[in-house]
């Protein structure tokens, strides 16, 4: 009775990591089948040994996946790709780039939602403050990308960006924009509030990587 009670619990937690587009959390495995969650992470740990699952970080959050299925479905945009069009925005925007920059991140976001319901139903199902949000999306669209969160107060908070990416023209003056504006986006169809960039400190370490730190708050 116990092996049919495993085997059973096995196959319905792969049934439904095979069913979801991008991935389950523990959280929502345990919701599912009414499992504990201490439960849930043994058998997950089992069906991962075998190689039938594997365990992918997106910001604060972890996900259960079908093995290699979440790598054909994040990092939507490519750093290579993501300097080229930041370079050509500069010299087609130059005066007007960063509010131009701002809009089109805002309408990104908007169309992200309409043209991959499946990838922002990840977004819709997460928990936590929007500075946990916003890095976490922030890691899956964008190749080679990490953030983590600091908030300070229940409405204000630090979000670090770091990793190798596009000179300091290039993220000041477009990308910046670009993600503030995505991310104000979000925050305004989940939480109906407006998002304000405080202040930003920008550092160069070489070899093209960088650290990023915004200030942002809710209002």
């Amino acid at each position: 009775m116990v092996t049919f009670m495993r085997r059973n619990l096995s196959e319905e937690l792969l049934k439904l990591i095979k069913l979801s587009p991008i991935g389950l959390t523990i959280s929502d495995l345990s919701e599912a089948t009414k499992a504990s969650r201490v439960t849930i992470l043994k058998y997950l740990q089992a069906l991962k040994s075998k190689g039938l699952i594997e365990s992918v970080k997106v910001g604060a959050y972890t996900l259960w996946t079908s093995k290699g299925r979440l790598e054909t479905k994040r990092r939507l945009i490519s750093k290579k790709l993501l300097c080229v069009l930041a370079s050509s925005f500069l010299k087609i925007f130059s005066k007007n780039a960063k509010e131009i920059a701002f809009e089109l991140g805002k309408n990104m976001l908007l169309e992200f939602k309409d043209s991959f319901p499946e990838e922002f139903e990840l977004v819709e199902k997460m928990k936590g403050n929007h500075l946990q949000i916003a890095s976490a999306i922030l890691e899956f669209i964008i190749e080679d990308l990490r953030a983590e969160e600091i908030l300070i107060e229940p409405c204000r908070g630090i979000l670090r960006i770091h990793g190798e990416l596009c000179g300091k023209e290039q993220l000041e003056t477009v990308l910046i924009p670009l993600f503030v504006g995505a991310i104000s986006e979000l925050i305004r169809i989940r939480e109906k509030k407006e998002l304000k960039l405080l202040n930003f400190n920008f550092k160069e370490k070489g070899n093209r990587k960088f650290e990023l730190i915004l200030e942002l708050e809710i209002g």
